[in-house]
């Protein structure tokens, strides 16, 4: 029985290395994004550390002014990083829907392929049994003549 051979190998395989890169491109992308709450996470986290500090510490003026500007550029920094991770955030959706574009174009094809290797595997079987089917009829007719 001969191998099944899908004439649209090379086009499956152009579509899941198209379907690879836009899954590398959708985790890059996905990375930059977590790596931008973290940081707005850890902006956040200072600007209260230094508020309850500035509780047990006291109330000298310097120390207040110092933890006004530094809470002043806490939430400047937050803001911009905001900013940032929304515009990764839109990117993050477009790098998605390319890659679930890609992904369903490769399911495609392979679900072609299978359809197309259970058919050739069916006929090939059929094949197969038509010629054992020939091969016992001759026999039969060769043993009758034989005994003639």
């Amino acid at each position: 029985m001969r191998k099944f051979q899908f004439n649209l190998e090379k086009i499956l395989e152009l579509r899941s290395y198209y379907e690879r890169q836009a899954e590398l491109k959708l985790g890059r992308i996905t990375g930059n994004c977590n790596y931008l709450r973290r940081q707005i996470k850890d902006r956040t986290e200072a600007k209260k550390e230094i508020f309850s500090k500035r509780k047990l510490e006291g109330r000298d003026m310097s120390g207040f002014l110092y933890t006004e500007y530094f809470s002043l550029r806490m939430d400047q920094e937050v803001q911009g990083l905001q900013e940032e991770l929304q515009q990764a955030e839109q990117e993050r959706q477009k790098a998605l829907a390319e890659f679930l574009e890609a992904s369903k174009k490769r399911k495609v094809l392979d679900s072609l392929k299978e359809r197309e290797q259970r058919n050739y595997y069916r006929q090939q079987k059929k094949n197969e049994q038509k010629n054992l089917d020939e091969i016992s009829s001759a026999m039969f007719i060769n043993s009758k003549e034989d005994a003639k």
